[in-house]
């Protein structure tokens, strides 16, 4: 199923479900070291999957939500580790 989004700037995005899901779980299944490498790319998916999902800003970009953690763990200074991080991509991120 493909969603087409139109930007406030006027682009169109075409957004496709099981694209989603499947760099979802390609980004579950990598190891920390994966995870860590190709971390950018994990913070693009999980903004994309939390607007798609409709995830309030506490679970977002509040101090403890996810894209706020990713970045903590981009700057080499997260409170909870990789671990918890990436139990929180997995939990909020999940698509069926």
């Amino acid at each position: 199923m493909a969603i087409e989004h139109r930007a406030p700037n006027g682009s169109i995005y075409t957004i496709k479900y099981q694209e989603l899901k499947s760099d979802y779980l390609r980004f579950c299944a990598m190891t920390d070291a994966q995870f860590t490498e190709n971390i950018l790319s994990a913070t693009h998916l999980a903004c994309i999957i939390c607007w798609f999902k409709e995830l309030g800003p506490d679970s977002t970009i509040g101090d403890t939500g996810l894209i706020h953690e990713l970045i903590h763990l981009m700057q080499g200074n997260s409170d909870i580790g990789i671990d918890e991080v990436r139990t929180m991509f997995e939990n909020y991120l999940e698509l069926v």
